[in-house]
């Protein structure tokens, strides 16, 4: 491994790590937040 992508092992693991985030992969199902401005109604 290279210091300059630690804790990745490559650029290119970095890079599908971000794609993961930015599309929401790593999203957690769970129940609808409520939103307080919709709750004044």
């Amino acid at each position: 491994m290279t210091p300059a992508f630690d804790p990745f092992c490559s650029q290119g693991c970095r890079d599908r790590d971000l794609l993961q985030w930015l599309g929401d992969g790593y999203r957690v199902p769970g129940p609808p937040v409520e939103d307080s401005d919709q709750q004044d109604t």
